[in-house]
């Protein structure tokens, strides 16, 4: 019989067995919000994503959207892109760093990262990734911010 463990934050936390707290920081799901206005890319990029690493629990169309799901939802991570209608990312990345300091941003944009990282950055986000890389690479960005290990841009 295969037993599948997902374990919460707290849970971790409470523990004082130390191999049930190793195993804890090794097989916890990193809830995961995607926000782009673009529905086949959310799609893809939830399916691409590791299931044994990652959990998406949530998306959103547009940068109020995003705010509202990650108020809700308290994902360890936000993939964010910049050009999205009703609010665009870079509007809306202060005010998800107010609402959730403890998520990191992960900004996955079509704008080239000279013009827009920097902007990015100064407004709260972790990391600034351009599409069109592997979805390898977002995932091992995604992880590295989740450890706790930022990488500014790629």
């Amino acid at each position: 019989m295969k037993i599948r463990w997902t374990f919460k934050k707290e849970v971790c936390r409470e523990t004082t067995d130390s191999s049930l707290e190793e195993a804890c920081g090794r097989l916890r799901l990193w809830r995961i919000v995607i926000a782009d206005d673009v529905v086949y890319f959310r799609t893809l990029l939830r399916y691409a994503l590791d299931p044994k690493k990652f959990e998406v629990v949530g998306e959103a169309g547009d940068g109020a959207e995003a705010i509202e799901q990650v108020r809700t939802q308290r994902p360890d991570a936000l993939i964010l892109d910049l050009s999205m209608p009703v609010m665009d990312g870079l509007q809306a990345i202060p005010q998800i760093r107010k609402d959730a300091p403890e998520t990191k941003i992960l900004v996955l944009s079509g704008f080239d990262a000279v013009a827009m990282a920097d902007q990015a950055m100064k407004l709260g986000a972790h990391s600034y990734l351009e599409k069109g890389i592997e979805i390898e690479d977002i995932s091992d960005a995604l992880t590295a911010l989740c450890e706790g290990d930022q990488r500014p841009i790629e």
